[in-house]
C-alpha cells in the first residue's frame, strides 16, 4: 500500500520526476563520456599503426627483395593490429547504438509516466473484503503431515467468487 501512494505522489510531483530523469541523464552522460573516451584511444591507436605500416611498406618499397623477413613479419603483425582496432570500433558503435536506443527508451518512458499518477489516483488500492476468510486462515500441509497456516496467492476477494 505504501509503494503505491508513493507511486502517485511521485507521478504527481514534477520535481522529483525532473530529479529522477536527471539522475537517469548523468548514468548516460557519463557512460557516453566513457565510450567517446575509448573511441578516441581506439581512433590514434588505429592512426599510430597505420603510420607504422607506410613506414614499413616504404622501407620495404626501398630494399625490395633484400627487405628483411623482420619487416615483413612487422607488416603482417600491423595489419592484424589496425583489423583488431576496427573491430573494437565497430563493437563501441554497436554499445553507443544500445546506449542511445536505452536513452529514448527512458525518455519515452518519463512521457507516459506523466499521466501514471492520474491511472492510479483514479483506482483505488485493493482492499480486503470483510466476508471472505483471512488468508491466514488458509490450511496448508507442512513436511511432517501437519497442518499450517499460510498466506494464499489468491486475494481473499477472490475466494469464493465474493468481491
Amino acid at each position: 500500500m505504501a509503494v503505491f501512494h508513493r507511486l502517485v505522489e511521485i507521478s504527481q510531483r514534477d520535481d522529483v520526476k525532473e530529479g529522477i530523469i536527471e539522475r537517469a541523464a548523468l548514468g548516460f552522460s557519463g557512460r557516453r563520456d566513457e565510450l567517446a573516451d575509448r573511441e578516441a584511444a581506439l581512433k590514434q591507436q588505429l592512426l599510430t599503426a597505420a603510420s607504422r605500416r607506410r613506414n614499413l611498406l616504404d622501407v620495404f618499397a626501398d630494399l625490395g627483395k633484400k627487405t628483411p623477413d623482420s619487416v615483413r613479419e612487422e607488416i603482417l603483425q600491423v595489419e592484424k593490429d589496425e583489423k583488431i582496432y576496427h573491430t573494437a570500433l565497430a563493437k563501441l558503435d554497436d554499445e553507443q547504438a544500445l546506449l542511445d536506443q536505452q536513452a529514448e527508451s527512458a525518455k519515452a518512458f518519463m512521457a507516459t509516466w506523466a499521466h501514471v499518477g492520474d491511472i492510479l489516483a483514479a483506482t483505488s488500492a485493493p482492499t480486503p473484503c470483510a466476508s471472505s476468510p483471512s488468508s491466514k486462515d488458509l490450511p496448508r500441509s507442512g513436511r511432517n503431515g501437519s497442518s499450517q497456516r499460510t498466506r494464499s496467492p489468491i486475494g481473499p476477494c477472490q475466494i469464493g467468487g465474493a468481491r
